[in-house]
């Protein structure tokens, strides 16, 4: 098991809280079957179980809430993005900074600044 899965998922619900209502349940449902997390700290894919949970049916990709990464100090040092594949599931979760040096680890729920 890969040691983001758990920081992966709680990342990626917290995004897809915010999804269209349409698709807000569908979207978590797929959110708690993640498996498989594979790639860097910019872009790590997955895999959802598709057999127990519905497509989403109005979700662009990417999911259109982003929340920005910030830093201890408040400062805005990146964002997140959750992407769908072309059947519309879960498919991908991408960590985007702007500095110059790449950070160590996935960040926190905390770190998140949630509009």
């Amino acid at each position: 098991m890969s040691r983001h899965l758990a920081r992966v998922r709680s990342l990626v619900e917290a995004i897809v809280d915010h999804a269209p209502p349409t698709d807000r349940e569908a979207l978590l449902a797929q959110t708690a079957t993640i498996s498989d997390v594979r790639g860097n700290l910019a872009f790590l894919a997955f895999r959802v179980d598709r057999e127990s949970t519905a497509p989403a049916q109005t979700t662009p990709s990417p999911v259109p809430y982003r929340p920005e990464v910030v830093s201890a100090d408040g400062k805005s040092v990146g964002e997140i993005m959750v992407w769908l594949d072309h059947g519309s599931y879960l498919d991908s979760l991408e960590y985007t900074w702007w500095a110059d040096a790449p950070p160590s680890d996935l960040p926190m729920l905390d770190d998140l600044r949630i509009a």
